[in-house]
């Protein structure tokens, strides 16, 4: 026989519905292994729900159904109600659906926004991980702005009597790095400033930068290494692999918008 309805089922709905108006039965089917696409899980006023429609992951117990029953209801007594005519209403639906046709265009396309082997070789040599020594003079006031200024003339003519860096961040470095002679390890635009990385891609092997002002504080920065393909960390790889395919998929959208 087929489960009815209880009252306690019906309660959330209020006075808006009632036992006699929905005529409500439920068809609990649990099935451990299905053949069907979609399950039917309950049966409404002489429509039937399914369970990839109304039902979230393999949750499929009475409660499930009832509250997927419940929610169904509600959703029918906005109808009646043209709620689903209400300009906000209106206004997300069009949303979920702009949402729902880029992801089903971009899940079309997956194969082709996939970084290649060649893409990925590409974007490393642009985006190369460097080995960075970098030196700090604090400014965060007349009294430091005043201070780094001699510090610099003095840093100035040790390079140019061609003094090492490391010896000169020794000597004149203020931040935490001073210690280990100013290495910060390989860097790249995934753990470094932008501004940090945009002067040392500048740069070639053991040059060192002018200063820069930012935040603060006066940076010099040295490479003295690129890290090769084969050695690059998978986090960075990972990276460079979600750059591109965000711009694959920025061109495709703006594909998409010339095809319409």
């Amino acid at each position: 026989s087929v489960p009815q309805a209880g009252p306690h089922f019906l309660q959330t709905l209020g006075n808006s519905v009632t036992m006699t108006a929905m005529k409500t039965s439920l068809l609990l089917i649990f099935l451990s292994a299905s053949l069907f696409a979609a399950v039917p899980i309950a049966k409404v006023n002489d429509q039937v729900l399914y369970d990839e429609e109304w039902l979230e992951g393999d949750k499929k117990d009475a409660e499930a159904v009832e509250n997927a029953v419940t929610y169904h209801l509600i959703v029918e007594e906005a109808k009646k109600l043209n709620l689903d005519k209400n300009p906000a209403v209106q206004k997300e639906i069009r949303k979920l659906l702009y949402r729902e046709y880029l992801n089903t265009k971009l899940k079309d396309k997956a194969a082709e926004l996939a970084p290649s082997d060649l893409e990925l070789r590409a974007a490393t040599e642009q985006n190369p991980l460097y080995k960075v020594k970098h030196l700090v003079l604090f400014s965060r006031n007349k009294r430091e702005q005043k201070a780094a200024k001699k510090s610099m003339e003095r840093i100035s003519q040790r390079l140019k009597r061609g003094d090492s860096f490391k010896s000169i961040v020794l000597k004149f470095s203020q931040d935490g790095s001073a210690r280990t002679g100013g290495n910060l390890d390989f860097r790249g635009p995934h753990n470094c400033p932008e501004a940090f990385y945009g002067v040392v891609s500048k740069l070639k092997a053991n040059e060192v930068s002018q200063p820069l002002t930012y935040k603060g504080a006066i940076h010099y920065f040295q490479w003295t290494e690129k890290k090769p393909f084969d050695k690059l960390p998978q986090n960075y790889l990972n990276y460079l692999s979600a750059k591109i395919e965000k711009s694959k998929q920025s061109d495709l959208m703006k594909q998409l918008m010339v095809d319409l």
